[in-house]
């Protein structure tokens, strides 16, 4: 489906979902000596991540040696299907932390979805041949997440915040109940559950997590169940959804970083606010360097908590959800006069990101590129513009990028070639030859990226979401920490300070990265085109 592109006020530019298209020079003198520390740092940060690398390379020959020899094991006691599923396991293991690791140029980068149950030991009346291979595959398991683990502080030593997180996560991937990793990715643990502090503060006031109709009071969930509904009193469920038709009372749904207000129905709130739970927990994790400072990071490491940290477990953020689209113009027409023509919005000066139900067409990319808007924009206590000087064409490639967030099969992944955004990006340089050198594109204010016709400000969306990719990507992730610090100081530095440039960041002249991004797309192409 075709869909719009618009021009707003600069006020809400920042937050609209300009959305794509269906299928069909050097460094200047001045900035010399920065480059030139940078270029120092990229050095020593890559010798510290090559040794890095090399026991993570140790680490998972060991491992593998150590699956091989249960598979072995599981075949000599006739346990065909056992040793299969084994090398399975272990033909899925991560790739490498760098050069093409964490998915590789043209991969996506993917985290497995965590348990919440405690693990307990294979039951007793198991035949005790698979008792045993499963007990000494959860053992190799834990070995080598307590090999891991200290590489993720080195990461974070070696100033990689993103590859510490992401090896963080794989380590309670490998051990769900390694206590230290459960501790710094945000879990705590509830008698035989791992949840997050809100959920824990619910479960001990007696509420459940009713699959339907989201956190109820233990002793309400049989008369949900039943079609019975309490608001203010108990009635039918029909009775209160002519009640809750009216916004202001409508349903407020609260996870442990959202509270989702609709009138459309409490399911679909539930559904929203659950989808938004699970995007807010891959978007702390990849993008930890942004959240919180390096010495920050490190303390909450050493088992200290950070004001930060603190803050965020109370901190909500307020959606907005209409039952139609009719209603969603009609409120925010005074607001942003041309609203016909969006998709979905994060209006800063509300902090509230707004959309509407459409059983047409599915608006869970929109979702995730306002929510993106939202989680970034609100990370700064002060209520200011942002791009407004510069770099604007990141704060709209980053959320663009972020759209194509999925999960399937308990695999969370993004930046997936196929998506739509980056289908565009590779079709522009590629067949219309169309780019905007870096140095010139990250000098675009808001209203001067802004400011052009529909076609052109297709293109340059188009090249924002290829571009996002790239610095997220290129090279097992090289430029990602760079990336991440060039928004931190968009979003949160000093308004009086320049803000550092990708090149100055990375300490790679704008014109290579220029080129590098060229690779980048045609590998992307390829790889595609293998795939088909």
């Amino acid at each position: 489906m075709q869909r719009r592109f618009v021009q707003l006020l600069p006020l809400a530019l920042a937050a609209v979902s300009i959305a794509g298209e269906a299928f069909p020079p050097p460094i200047g003198k001045g900035n010399a000596g920065v480059a030139r520390a940078a270029d120092v740092r990229e050095r020593r940060q890559e010798r510290q991540l090559g040794l890095i690398e090399q026991k993570r390379e140790t680490a998972e020959q060991q491992f593998a040696q150590e699956q091989e020899e249960i598979a072995a094991w599981c075949q000599q006691q006739g346990l065909d299907s056992a040793a299969a599923e084994v090398r399975a396991a272990a033909d899925s293991s991560s790739p490498p932390l760098t050069k093409g690791g964490l998915g590789g140029v043209a991969e996506s980068l993917t985290l497995t979805k965590l348990p919440d149950k405690v693990q307990v030991a294979p039951p007793l009346d198991l035949p005790a041949a698979e008792r045993e291979w499963r007990i000494r595959l959860r053992s190799a398991r834990e070995r080598h997440a307590r090999r891991l683990y200290p590489l993720s502080r080195d990461l974070l030593y070696a100033d990689a915040p993103s590859l510490a997180y992401h090896l963080l996560h794989e380590v309670a991937a490998l051990d769900p109940d390694h206590v230290p990793a459960r501790r710094l990715l945000g879990y705590v643990r509830h008698e035989d559950r791992w949840v997050t502090p809100f959920e824990a503060r619910q479960l001990r006031t007696g509420h459940i997590d009713q699959e339907t109709f989201g956190w109820l009071p233990k002793d309400h969930v049989a008369r949900y169940e039943q079609g019975w509904r309490y608001y203010e009193r108990w009635m039918p469920a029909a009775q209160e959804a002519a009640i809750r038709s009216d916004f202001r009372h409508a349903w407020e749904v609260r996870t442990a970083h959202f509270l989702v207000k609709t009138n459309h129905s409490l399911e679909r709130g539930v559904e929203v606010a659950r989808r938004l739970e699970d995007y807010h927990r891959f978007f702390m994790h990849t993008f930890a360097g942004f959240f919180s400072t390096p010495e920050q990071i490190k303390r909450l490491f050493q088992g200290q908590s950070t004001g930060r940290q603190r803050a965020d477990v109370e901190r909500q953020y307020v959606v907005h959800y209409y039952r139609d689209r009719d209603e969603y113009n009609r409120v925010l027409k005074e607001k942003v006069p041309q609203i016909e023509v969006t998709n979905g919005l994060y209006y800063p000066p509300d902090r509230v990101a707004y959309f509407y139900h459409d059983s047409a067409e599915d608006n869970t990319p929109t979702l995730y590129h306002e929510a993106s808007h939202q989680l970034f924009y609100e990370s700064s206590r002060t209520d200011r513009l942002v791009g407004d000087r510069g770099h604007f064409w990141i704060i709209e490639g980053i959320a663009c990028y972020l759209e194509s967030y999925a999960e399937k099969e308990g695999r969370i992944s993004v930046g997936d070639p196929r998506f739509i955004r980056f289908y565009w990006a590779r079709r522009r340089l590629l067949d219309e030859s169309y780019h905007v050198p870096l140095e010139a594109f990250g000098g675009m204010s808001m209203r001067e990226f802004q400011s052009a016709d529909v076609p052109e400000l297709q293109r340059r969306y188009s090249q924002a979401s290829g571009m996002a990719h790239f610095f997220m990507h290129h090279d097992g992730g090289r430029y990602r920490d760079g990336l991440i610090e060039h928004l931190s100081q968009i979003y949160r530095g000093d308004p009086l300070r320049p803000v550092a440039t990708l090149a100055e960041l990375t300490g790679v002249p704008a014109a290579e990265l220029d080129v590098q991004y060229r690779q980048h797309i045609e590998a992307m192409e390829q790889a595609v085109q293998s795939q088909r």
